[in-house]
């Protein structure tokens, strides 16, 4: 029985093609092969951009074709609609549909979803030649079996039936003529109304097709499209997903074009496969991914997972190999899931994206490590007060640390803070080899001076002037201790009675040429160092060779106007 149908006379007025190089007649990029619509004319052209107010726009999204005169853009409208009736492909080859007639049919135990869409596909060697197509595509959505089958036919890039239910499977967005239609097509345009009433009846159908043959209620399906797949390819993605798992969540645009490439790492494809199956057998959405990511099947685990979005699949697998308690589980995944909320929300996840908001797995290595050997209570800092790439750092430093190094973290363990901290200075200890500076000690006895609360000193070591440049924050512990070394520099540092830096001097000779404060403040800004650094400058016959010893004149303020 046929429930709706969607005729669709035009989706674009023209459709256009870039020449590659690999073409065998034609070696420039910025040639584009064109086919008209109107006239089934092919023509080639080269555009380019071209200054429109105050902005620039491609000259290529708005012309007329050279034989009937037919405009790729309403002249009337050309700021918001310029590119809406340009059907572009980014090699030959692929066919771009011409007019669409979408038909839905409903059956005894299953539904059909029926694409016929008459296309053009520009010739691989000869641009200037289009081959015409029908292509016809079947949905098959198996209500008893909660599965949906795909078959293309018509072109030599079809394909047979498969089963494409997984959220993996890339099949519509690199295949299915039904990415075409998008906001930026002409069908959008002027069809809007019964698109959207179409993709409204779909739900319909299959949520009350479900309840009818299986008796599950699925609610609140209906997604958006994405601008890389079209209007439609993510809304029925989606059905087929809820399909399988009906009290499961929807996809949304978390699951678009670019998506995967960053949650592949922790949401893989037998993750979800797992999770389907465990669907298929009778299970709940939250018992199927406790089921599959290996965590206990507890009331307080499938409220852990009811309700939230589909990347709490990534947070859930990420607790399974920690040993932790089901309060400390609560308290990661919870610290886990505001992470996401905070940083992405809900917009479309990039690899570095995820890098930002989960542990990766040497992180999450690291974190059971501190539960062994802190306890559970101290190591839930790492994840709830710790960001992530410092957590991911710290991970990595740890690895590489001998044993007794590693023991020397969880001796000195305070804070996440400074647990992160110790990682760091022990590798960088670790992986820079110990030396003296071997200072003569005419110059020690000459620079070095305890006067009254304030101490000037020259490190003896590497690790002490590394050390000096992290407290004061500067780059002193960088390629100055070898240039020290070497009697190019001295550096002399001033201490107060407590230990705290203050002030770091660098001295060529009996020239100083730096004087700074912390984060490489000249020294002019606090005037009791300033006094006191030029007292000890004065008394060990030192020249001044820098600005920073020298207060700069106050500049008298302008007359006012009368």
């Amino acid at each position: 029985m046929l429930i709706a149908e969607l005729e669709l006379p035009w989706l674009f007025n023209s459709s256009r093609c870039e020449v590659k190089k690999t073409t065998r007649n034609y070696l420039d990029e910025t040639l584009f092969a064109h086919f008209c619509l109107n006239c089934h004319q092919v023509f080639l052209a080269r555009f380019d951009w071209v200054n429109a107010g105050m902005a620039q726009r491609w000259q290529g999204e708005y012309y007329s074709c050279p034989v009937c005169g037919e405009a790729a853009a309403d002249e009337w409208d050309t700021k918001r609609y310029y590119r809406s009736t340009v059907g572009n492909v980014e090699r030959p080859g692929i066919p771009v549909p011409r007019s669409m007639l979408i038909r839905l049919q409903e059956f005894k135990k299953h539904l059909r979803l029926t694409v016929d869409a008459p296309c053009i596909a520009f010739d691989e060697q000869y641009p200037e030649n289009v081959n015409y197509y029908r292509v016809v595509e079947i949905f098959h959505f198996d209500i008893e079996n909660q599965r949906t089958y795909f078959k293309q036919t018509g072109w030599p890039g079809g394909s047979e039936t498969k089963e494409i239910s997984l959220p993996y499977d890339s099949t519509l967005t690199q295949y299915s003529v039904l990415r075409f239609l998008r906001r930026n097509s002409r069908a959008w345009r002027e069809r809007k109304p019964q698109v959207t009433a179409f993709l409204k009846k779909l739900r319909e159908t299959v949520c009350r097709k479900l309840y009818e043959v299986k008796g599950y209620r699925m609610k609140a399906v209906s997604v958006p499209g994405t601008k890389e797949t079209g209007l439609m390819v993510n809304p029925i993605r989606n059905l087929m997903w809820r399909l399988a798992c009906p009290d499961g969540p929807n996809l949304k645009e978390l699951f678009s074009f670019r998506s995967w490439t960053g949650m592949s790492n922790f949401i893989t494809r037998d993750l979800l496969a797992d999770v389907m199956d465990g669907c298929l057998a009778g299970k709940s959405y939250p018992q199927a991914v406790l089921q599959a990511v290996g965590l206990p099947d507890t009331k307080s685990g499938r409220r852990m997972i009811a309700g939230k979005p589909i990347y709490a699949l990534a947070a859930a697998k990420m607790l399974a190999p920690v040993m932790l308690n089901e309060q400390g589980r609560k308290a990661v995944y919870d610290s886990l899931m505001n992470r996401w909320e905070k940083w992405l929300c809900h917009s479309v996840v990039s690899t570095w994206g995820v890098g930002r908001v989960f542990p990766c797995e040497k992180g999450m290595a690291f974190f059971q490590t501190a539960v062994r050997e802190i306890g559970q209570s101290r190591a839930l800092a790492l994840i709830t007060q710790l960001p992530t790439d410092e957590l991911n750092d710290a991970a990595e430093q740890y690895e590489e640390l001998t044993p007794a190094e590693q023991l020397t973290v969880w001796k000195n363990a305070g804070s996440a803070k400074k647990i992160h901290d110790t990682c760091v200075e022990l590798h960088w200890r670790h992986k820079h080899p110990y030396y003296n500076l071997d200072v003569p000690e005419p110059i020690i006895n000459r620079l070095m001076m305890q006067k009254e609360s304030l101490r000037f000193y020259l490190p003896k070591t590497y690790h002490e002037l590394h050390a000096a440049g992290e407290e004061l924050r500067n780059c002193v512990g960088g390629s100055y201790p070898a240039r020290m070394k070497a009697g190019k520099l001295c550096i002399v540092l001033v201490a107060d009675d407590t230990g705290k830096l203050k002030v770091c001097i660098e001295l060529q000779g009996d020239k100083i040429v730096q004087a700074k404060l912390f984060r490489n403040r000249p020294v002019y800004e606090d005037p009791v160092m300033f006094d006191r650094v030029k007292a000890w400058a004065k008394e060990r016959k030192l020249k001044i060779a820098t600005d920073d010893l020298i207060r700069p004149e106050k500049k008298e303020p302008l007359p006012q106007a009368m």
